[in-house]
């Protein structure tokens, strides 16, 4: 990933928040050099392995599983939140338009994994993650009588980080004024997304 130095991150525990709270992420793999991509929700768990680990799984009738290799690694692509930004929200007009965001690339190999117990365990802290805020969460035991079944038709995975990129492009090559104004603009829409870019740009300026 391009970064250029303004734009690095390299605080680990801020690239992990952000993993974790944009979880639903793209893999991708190359086979015969073929791009394979799929999109998936991804456990983070950054206290497993020197650089964290990223825990998940594939539909089984989904051929990218089949086709990554023992020695073969893949990148995973967490993407923050974005935002068009004008030139008419700095103080110094006579620039361009550009687009703030921020992403995440988690690189390491695939373990695919045979151990039913360990696929359980994915599809269940998958599912506490995302039933926590459901008023009557939906537990995994509810599917019991057929659990075999399911998990029959995922293959589950987990990716041992090996290498973390960061990147934060929120205007830290602007003058402080001119995030401010950036800030400014942002906060004012009603876009949840667009707000995010503008709550890490105030947390950069703090």
């Amino acid at each position: 990933m391009y970064i250029p130095k303004p734009f690095a991150e390299h605080d680990r525990s801020r690239m992990f928040e952000l993993m974790r709270t944009y979880s639903f992420a793209t893999l991708v793999t190359a086979a015969d050099n073929v791009p394979q991509v799929t999109h998936l929700p991804f456990i983070v768990d950054p206290g497993r392995g020197p650089n964290g680990t990223l825990l998940g799984h594939f539909a089984r009738g989904n051929p990218h599983w089949r086709s990554i290799g023992p020695d073969d690694r893949a990148t995973v692509i967490f993407q923050g939140p974005h935002s068009y930004v004008s030139p008419r929200w700095y103080r110094d007009q006579s620039n361009v338009p550009t687009w703030n965001y921020t992403a995440v690339h988690a690189t390491g190999p695939v373990e695919i994994l045979r151990d039913t117990s360990a696929v359980l365990d994915i599809v269940s802290r998958l599912t506490e993650v995302h039933e926590r805020e459901a008023p009557d969460p939906w537990p995994v035991a509810n599917a019991e009588r057929d659990l075999d079944k399911l998990l029959s038709a995922i293959v589950g995975f987990r990716i041992p980080i090996q290498t973390l990129e960061g990147k934060y492009k929120l205007s830290q090559n602007r003058t402080t004024q001119d995030q401010q104004g950036v800030i400014d603009t942002l906060t004012k829409s009603e876009d949840p997304t667009i707000n995010g870019v503008a709550e890490l740009m105030r947390r950069n300026l703090t």
